[in-house]
């Protein structure tokens, strides 16, 4: 059968001019835009650069005395007669912010981080010590973690945030507390431990955390340091006008040092040290405080009350000694006492001349 020519085409639309076929290449009316060009278009805007975060370094650790030595850098000098129980080294990184640097370290290292407030590049070594060496002598208090903290030459006089991680089962062979503890540090050109201002930041199940801020690196030591003993010598009685000594040289502190003694008189600040002189100016009974604070900001009070009476009525001198809540008193003759005894010994005399 033949068919007539165009018989297949497909009639256009009068109105559009149309024949219905799609055209998948048509350009939108609206923006002239091919939609396959579209297509590759949104398929570029999907796809955005990738960054990666910056992952910090991963100490390496020793824990045994020839691992030890191979890692330690030359420039670390170890003490010949202490035993050292771990090391680890690793490079420090630029602070966050762009300012300073930091350093981290394994979860059972003693120093945890250090957060040095100066920009430096280079390594830090922590080495953990059975004690401390001869050379610095014993660390104020009973010591629980020892470290030897090296840094570069240029940032070893440069003062840094140190975090510490104490084990618990540590500090409890020592019967101590948590809130004892305080990190100290060897001061090279004085020669002598000093303590740093620390705070506890965590105590769990397991370990203490500690942060300390040190003016420089060398030997470190946490120690559990005690309270000290306020202890307050001073009459019972006294007059009005009579300037009497409060005397606070018996307080002790087995642990560090006694840094400062602060009186109060009767609730108002008075300007004393280890002695405090003091008049009365009128009588009644007034309340005397002392505390003591040692080296490590740890501070005892002791208080005595005292009787201050118009003048000629004092009949005895009583010398209290107050150590923390125990009060002792030694009484002596006072001016009222020694009158009736030469008193009396006139009246003997008399007797006597009379009889002969």
């Amino acid at each position: 059968m033949t068919f007539p020519a165009g018989a297949f085409e497909e009639d256009e639309d009068p109105d559009t001019g149309d024949d219905g076929t799609d055209d998948d290449d048509t350009d939108d009316p609206d923006t002239g835009d091919d939609d396959a060009d579209d297509e590759d278009e949104d398929d570029d805007t999907d796809e955005q650069p990738t960054t990666e975060e910056p992952t910090e370094p991963e100490p390496e650790v020793a824990d045994s005395p020839d691992a030890i030595e191979e890692l330690v850098p030359e420039t670390v000098e170890l003490p010949s007669d202490v035993e050292p129980t771990r090391a680890e080294v690793n490079e420090i990184s630029p602070g966050s912010d762009g300012a300073g640097a930091t350093v981290t370290f394994s979860e059972e290292s003693t120093a945890q981080s250090i957060t040095m407030s100066e920009s430096v590049s280079g390594s830090a070594t922590v080495v953990e010590l059975e004690s401390e060496p001869e050379s610095t002598g014993d660390a104020p208090g009973q010591s629980v973690a020892v470290t030897q903290i090296e840094v570069p030459e240029a940032a070893a006089d440069s003062s840094a945030t140190i975090e510490n991680s104490v084990p618990l089962d540590r500090i409890e062979s020592i019967d101590a507390e948590p809130e004892e503890l305080t990190v100290t540090r060897y001061n090279d050109e004085a020669g002598e431990w000093q303590t740093l201002e620390t705070e506890v930041l965590e105590a769990t199940d397991s370990a203490v955390r500690l942060e300390a801020e040190t003016p420089g690196f060398s030997y470190f030591a946490v120690t559990a340091i005690d309270a000290p003993t306020a202890a307050l010598d001073a009459p019972a009685e006294v007059e009005v006008g009579e300037e009497i000594v409060f005397d606070a040289s018996e307080s002790m502190d087995d642990d560090s040092e006694i840094v400062s003694y602060d009186w109060t008189v009767d609730g108002e600040a008075v300007e004393g040290a280890e002695t405090l002189s003091h008049t009365f100016e009128s009588a009644g009974e007034f309340t005397v405080e002392l505390t003591v604070e040692n080296d490590a900001g740890k501070t005892n009070t002791t208080s005595r009350q005292v009787v201050v009476l118009e003048q000629g009525t004092v009949t005895t001198t009583a010398v209290e000694t107050t150590v923390g809540p125990e009060t002792t008193t030694t009484e002596t003759p006072g001016f009222t006492m020694g009158l009736a005894l030469v008193a009396l010994l006139g009246a003997a005399l008399l007797v006597l001349r009379r009889s002969d």
